[in-house]
C-alpha cells in the first residue's frame, strides 16, 4: 500500500492554530482516518467545487460539529488549504 502524501498551505496552518483545542484534536483524528481510508463514511467527504483556475476538484471532510477541512489533489499529493466553520468558509469563498 502506498503512503498518502499531504501538505498544508500556510493559510491552513494559521487557521488550524486558531481553532479551539478540541477541534484541533478532532481534525487530527479525522486526518488519521483519512490516511487509512479516504472514503470512510464518517469523513463525509464530498466534492464542493473546483479551484479558481478550474484545474483541481475541491473536496471537504467533516472535522467536527460545524467544522470542515478542504483539500484538492495535485497529482499524488493532497493539498489542505482551509479549515474552519462552514459559515467562515462560505464567507471567504
Amino acid at each position: 500500500m502506498m503512503a498518502i502524501r499531504s501538505k498544508r498551505t500556510r493559510d491552513f496552518k494559521a487557521l488550524f492554530d486558531m481553532l479551539p483545542e478540541h477541534t484541533q484534536e478532532n481534525a487530527r483524528k479525522q486526518y488519521q482516518l483519512f490516511i487509512q481510508d479516504q472514503n470512510h463514511p464518517s469523513l463525509r467527504r464530498k466534492l464542493i467545487g473546483s479551484t479558481r483556475n478550474k484545474k483541481f476538484k475541491v473536496y471537504e471532510i467533516t472535522v467536527g460539529m460545524g467544522y470542515r477541512a478542504t483539500f484538492f489533489k495535485d497529482d499524488d499529493v493532497y493539498v489542505w488549504f482551509w479549515i474552519g466553520t462552514h459559515n467562515s468558509f462560505d464567507a471567504r469563498y
